[in-house]
C-alpha cells in the first residue's frame, strides 16, 4: 500500500534526521514525497514537505526550506488543519528572521500566534511571542520586545516551561543591557543562568557568562569580566562550538 510504503520513508527520514545525517534524511524524505504526491496523500504529504524544510534548515539553505513550508501551508491550508498551519507559520516567520527579513517575519509570525490562539496551544503562543521579540528589538522597539518577552514569561510559567523562561529573561536582561540599566539587566542574566544549570544547558550557560561579563566590563571591572569569559569558554569547549569560541576570544 503506498500510505505504508509513504510512512516507511518517513520514519527512516526521522531516524537519520535525528543522527545528523541530513542529506540522507533527505533522500528518504523525497522518496515519500514522490509516493505521497503520486498517490495524492494530502496530509502525509504535507508533513513531509515541512520535515524537508526543518532538514534544509539544519543545513542552512532557508529560502529552499522555506519553499517546502509554502508547499505545506497550502495543503494544511486547503485541508483547514489549523494547528499544523500555525506551526507551518511559525517555521516560516522564523527562517525569515534567519533571512534578515523582519517585515515578512514579523507578519508570520503573527499570523501564527494569533492561530496558537485558537487552537489554546500555549507552548506555540509562547515561541511565536519569543521571535516577535527578537524582531522587535533588532528593529528598537524595546518597550514592545520587552512586553513580548513579558507575556511569553507568563506563558512559559503556566506550562513550566524552564528552557523557555530561562531564554525570555536573556532577552529582557539584553534590553535592559541597551538601556545602561545594568542592575536590572544583570538581575535577570542571573535568573537566565540558574535556570540553565538547572535545565543542564551548557551552550547557555556559556552565553549567560559572556553577557555578564559584558556587563562587569562596562562597569570597569576587567578582571571579574576576564574570569567570566573563560568560564564561557570552558563550556563552549565542551560542548564543541568553534563559532562561540571564537565570539569568546573576540
Amino acid at each position: 500500500l503506498p500510505a505504508e510504503e509513504m510512512d516507511v520513508y518517513r520514519y527512516l527520514s526521522v531516524s537519520a534526521f535525528q543522527k545528523g545525517s541530513y542529506r540522507q534524511a533527505l533522500q528518504y524524505s523525497t522518496q515519500a514525497l514522490e509516493i505521497g504526491t503520486a498517490h495524492d496523500l494530502g496530509e502525509k504529504t504535507a508533513i513531509v514537505h515541512s520535515n524537508m524544510a526543518l532538514i534544509y534548515t539544519k543545513m542552512g539553505d532557508y529560502e529552499k526550506a522555506n519553499e517546502y513550508n509554502f508547499n505545506a501551508l497550502r495543503i494544511f491550508e486547503s485541508q483547514g488543519n489549523p494547528l499544523q498551519i500555525a506551526r507551518v507559520n511559525l517555521s516560516v516567520g522564523t527562517l525569515f528572521i534567519l533571512l534578515k527579513e523582519n517585515e515578512k517575519a514579523g507578519a508570520y509570525l503573527q499570523r501564527a500566534l494569533e492561530a496558537f490562539r485558537e487552537v489554546d496551544d500555549l507552548r506555540g503562543q509562547s515561541i511565536s511571542l519569543t521571535n516577535l521579540a527578537s524582531i522587535y528589538k533588532q528593529e528598537g522597539n524595546e518597550q514592545l520586545a520587552l512586553e513580548s518577552y513579558q507575556q511569553a514569561v507568563a506563558i512559559d510559567e503556566q506550562i513550566n516551561d524552564l528552557q523557555g523562561i530561562s531564554s525570555n529573561y536573556s532577552g529582557i536582561g539584553d534590553i535592559y543591557f541597551s538601556r545602561g540599566e545594568y542592575r536590572t539587566a544583570m538581575d535577570f542574566y542571573l535568573k537566565s543562568l540558574e535556570l540553565k544549570k538547572t535545565t543542564n544547558d551548557k551552550s547557555g550557560e556559556g552565553d549567560a557568562y559572556l553577557k555578564i561579563a559584558s556587563i562587569r566590563k562596562n562597569q570597569g571591572q576587567y578582571g571579574e569580566a576576564i574570569q567570566l569569559v573563560r568560564q564561557g569558554l570552558e563550556l563552549f569547549e565542551e560542548t564543541g562550538e568553534l563559532n562561540k569560541q571564537r565570539y569568546a576570544l573576540e
